[in-house]
């Protein structure tokens, strides 16, 4: 058996992106890691967040800290852009695939294009399958933060989020998978990444009441 990351859950915004996940993982149903980042920055343009497998995707993780640094020993001008980022991602995991050795992890892509001078945002999963998205969840956020974060969008009828707005929607979404996803954890960590570069937050809470909880309690006592 072994340790695993829950849902991450991806915005795009007019100016940039914001990743978050919570920071537990789970060994089946025991919260065994209560400290574990799983949103990283890779260079002043892209950041990365995976759920599944924790080793398998400390493992990627590494292999792109060290593509960073053969940029950084070239010093020439160059590094790896969020694309370049999310091509390689799926060659990986779809030639690991075909060897029958799956990497069991979703990895989500953020960064910004500064040669297009937008966001982007891709998910690439298990079987190497990739898309691009404006919103995106992985886990159990596919069924619990996702139909949320679609009817946020739709009622912005094409417009792209503001800054504010899209803080609103990941934090409400990270509330719901702490109060629905079994495995979920109130500490998380948001990354964002905009022309500016990337900044990765310190641990924030979910603040969540459980109000029809409480009714039935005080209604069992009255």
């Amino acid at each position: 058996r072994r340790v695993h990351g829950g849902a991450v859950v991806g915005v795009c915004y007019d100016q940039g992106v914001l990743l978050a996940a919570d920071t537990v993982g789970s060994f089946g149903s025991l919260a065994k890691l209560k400290h574990v980042s799983r949103v990283h920055k890779i260079n002043d343009m892209v950041a990365v967040g995976f759920s599944g497998d924790l080793a398998d995707g400390d493992c990627l993780l590494n292999e792109l800290q060290n593509m960073v640094i053969d940029d950084s020993v070239l010093d020439d001008g160059t590094e790896l852009s969020p694309r370049a980022v999310f091509c390689w991602l799926t060659r990986v995991l779809h030639h690991r695939r075909n060897k029958l050795d799956p990497f069991y992890n979703q990895f989500i892509v953020a960064g910004f294009d500064k040669k297009a001078n937008k966001p982007f945002m891709g998910c690439v999963n298990l079987l190497g399958y990739s898309w691009e998205e404006s919103i995106i969840a992985t886990g159990m956020g596919l069924h619990f933060a996702l139909p949320y974060m679609r009817s946020q969008q739709e009622a912005k009828s094409g417009v792209p989020f503001t800054f504010e707005e899209a803080q609103t929607v990941l934090t409400k979404s990270m509330a719901c998978l702490y109060a629905r996803d079994c495995r979920g954890w109130p500490q998380y960590q948001v990354v964002k990444v905009d022309g500016a570069g990337v900044v990765k937050s310190d641990v924030q809470y979910s603040r969540v009441a459980f109000k029809e909880s409480a009714d039935y309690i005080e209604g069992r006592n009255s």
